[in-house]
């Protein structure tokens, strides 16, 4: 009699639209965190993996995202790359720059 409900084809459209939308807010936070940070994914592979890691485990299926959720997680993400670039700086501190250490010896003619 009556027309067979869409509702399964309408849920399920609906959370690939979810998904899609998720997945492109994640590749959002990736762009913002790697830009204020300044981490180039090449040269800082652990910073980066670590903010991929961060953003993958923020942006789950079943979780709701608010902007106090977004500010934790750059707080977050600050303090940790805060904290692995002063490791990161600390051995080569240590390091003697034999350039700046050179001794000009004068002879005498």
């Amino acid at each position: 009699m009556y027309p067979k409900s869409q509702n399964s084809t309408t849920r399920q459209e609906t959370d690939q639209r979810k998904q899609a939308k998720r997945e492109q807010l994640a590749d959002l936070l990736l762009q913002k965190f790697r830009g204020k940070h300044h981490i180039n994914p090449t040269s800082e592979s652990e910073l980066d993996t670590f903010v991929k890691l961060a953003v993958q485990k923020f942006i789950t299926p079943k979780s709701s995202i608010k902007d106090q959720d977004i500010n934790d997680l750059d707080r977050e993400i600050d303090k940790r790359v805060s904290q692995l670039r002063s490791k990161q700086q600390q051995p080569a501190q240590n390091k003697v720059n034999y350039e700046d250490a050179q001794i000009t010896v004068a002879t005498k003619p």
